[in-house]
């Protein structure tokens, strides 16, 4: 349901499309933080953000989003570099590369959301895309079990 500002302006003001008790205590709970919000002199956008940032429990995360995109690139690079060499390594199990698959699936996943954000067109967008897609391959690859 598409929710518009004269709905939004009804419930505010306490008049109620609804006659269940749900929907006032919805129409409550709106209140309360629409005044709560509105109360804070911070934007709400930046008080959210502010919110998300304070809750993350690693710091290692917020380190990576701030990395630029050619070293986001280079990182993963580097983390196929090292799974395709423990592949070739007679040596290693399989179990012993499931830790760098979770990593190449993490820096896919963060290198997918990054890329999100570039300029159309741009070649960086073009090498943030193949270098997650290769990577998520692989991923996908070692979790079908074509290795065994």
């Amino acid at each position: 349901m598409k929710i518009n500002e004269s709905l939004f302006r009804a419930i505010l003001s306490g008049e109620s499309t609804q006659k269940n008790q749900a929907a006032g205590d919805f129409a409550e709970a709106l209140k309360a933080a629409v005044n709560q919000t509105s109360s804070s002199s911070v934007p709400t956008s930046v008080s959210a953000s502010s919110e998300l940032l304070s809750v993350s429990p690693t710091a290692s995360l917020m380190a990576v989003r701030e990395a630029s995109p050619e070293a986001q690139v280079q990182r993963l690079l580097s983390a196929l570099d090292e799974y395709s060499q423990g592949l070739a390594d007679p040596q290693k199990s399989l179990k012993d590369l499931e830790p760098l698959v979770a990593d190449l699936e993490k820096g896919a996943a963060d290198l997918s959301e990054l890329n999100q954000t570039l300029p159309e067109g741009s070649e960086l967008k073009d090498l943030c895309g193949q270098a997650s897609i290769l990577a998520t391959v692989e991923a996908a690859k070692f979790r079908r079990g074509d290795f065994v």
